[in-house]
């Protein structure tokens, strides 16, 4: 086997490792989230108070993973889907909540938003 060989199967270990990597976050994701598809959510986020509804539960990854893995980093689970507007209705914007940067308190789930210190000291 030829060099260029050699390096187009490492680039193929290297997809099936990735994809292995997805498969196993959304596993574990659909399996630790506490809210299901169609549930209605509350969520404070900047001091705002919004209702939603989840349509989707995937994966949510720590900044640290963006460009490769990382050992020993959280998995955790992100949910989105519309905001509700006062009458009732489905709005036309959406929102995005994940396991890693937000909290449940007193029923409502409460976006923390990290410090320029805290990401920096998580790098």
């Amino acid at each position: 086997m030829d060099d260029l060989q050699q390096l187009d199967r490492a680039r193929q270990a290297i997809l099936d490792a990735k994809a292995e990597l997805q498969r196993l976050r959304e596993k574990i994701a659909k399996e630790t989230c506490p809210l299901h598809v169609g549930e209605h959510v509350t969520i404070i986020m900047d001091g705002t108070e919004f209702q939603g509804v989840v349509d989707s539960i995937h994966p949510a990854v720590d900044r640290r993973e963006l460009l490769d893995p990382v050992v020993g980093t959280p998995v955790g689970w992100a949910v989105s889907g519309p905001k509700i507007k006062k009458d009732g209705e489905q709005s036309k914007h959406s929102f995005g909540l994940n396991s890693l940067h937000a909290e449940l308190r007193d029923g409502k789930w409460i976006v923390t938003t990290p410090s320029i210190d805290d990401i920096f000291a998580s790098l």
